[in-house]
């Protein structure tokens, strides 16, 4: 049985919102409290929203001035901190100073990270909050195994395995992946999860994966699924990004020196180690 059964959307995108449910029907409360930023309006793709319409305590953070007001107007009726913040990986707007300067200082049951880009740094820079639940994005058109992650500042994201990494390091484990979301829980609470399959190879999602093909000359074409659009106009060769695998790097240098035909080869026969499912197989052969 995976976590991801038990999905639902009341505000959330990708099922997170029945996911957390089950979390804390396991793990139970304790201080009923939860972070999340960029908080928009508060309900717009909300993973915490479900929890402070039910009694939750909610820290709600957001930088952009529109968004702040509509914030402020939507929570008024619930047990909700707005703050008017950007959250950064710089000293003086870093999460924990943020949390700080409001007096933030009790537990907190559920963080959650999700601002397209410098996600995976955020993640690396707490060093004293521990949320017993931690939700990241990663970029679900990276290849699970791929330990893969953007340098600060840059709109690429991070992996699954970046992140999982990085939240072993900090005392996390991997209890379930949405379409957009890891989900991590403190390692001392790990146990309860028992009866879950958490196994990442078990627990991937691959459906936005892409394939590079290419016949004996090199001619090649790309087959799957682009959530995110494709920019004809741009491409990532310039694009800094860093792995935590060595056996990564070498072949990361060669994709970012904009050559398209060694880049190519690399991610063909390196990095992507494409594998056609039964699905993108059927779509092959009908074209």
């Amino acid at each position: 049985m995976k976590l991801t059964e038990y999905s639902f959307n009341k505000y959330s995108q990708f099922g997170e919102d029945g996911i957390i449910n089950k979390i804390f029907d396991v793990i139970t409360p304790r201080s009923s409290a939860c972070v999340e930023f960029g908080a928009w309006d508060g309900f717009h793709c909300s993973n915490t929203a479900h929890l402070w319409t039910n009694g939750w305590n909610g820290i709600l953070i957001e930088g952009d001035a529109k968004r702040f007001d509509q914030l402020v107007k939507n929570v008024t009726p619930y047990n909700c901190t707005a703050i008017s913040r950007y959250v950064g990986i710089k000293k003086g707007n870093l999460l924990e100073e943020i949390l700080q300067e409001n007096k933030i200082d009790f537990d907190i049951d559920l963080l959650s990270i999700d601002i397209d880009g410098d996600d995976y740094h955020i993640l690396a820079s707490l060093s004293s909050l521990r949320p017993r639940v931690i939700i990241c994005e990663y970029n679900h058109t990276i290849p699970y195994w791929m330990d893969i992650y953007q340098q600060p500042g840059e709109y690429f994201g991070a992996s699954v395995a970046a992140l999982v990494r990085l939240a072993k390091a900090k005392g996390y484990q991997l209890i379930a992946i949405t379409d957009g979301s890891c989900i991590f829980i403190e390692g001392k609470e790990y146990k309860k999860f028992d009866e879950f399959n958490t196994n990442l190879n078990d627990i991937a999602n691959n459906k936005y994966l892409n394939t590079v093909i290419t016949d004996y000359g090199g001619k090649y074409m790309i087959h799957g699924r682009f959530p995110f659009g494709i920019d004809k106009k741009h491409s990532m060769a310039s694009l800094a990004l860093c792995s935590g695998t060595d056996s990564f790097k070498s072949n990361l240098s060669i994709c970012n020196t904009g050559n398209i035909k060694a880049a190519l080869k690399s991610l063909y026969y390196g990095l992507m180690r494409p594998v056609l499912n039964k699905q993108q197989a059927a779509c092959l052969k009908k074209k």
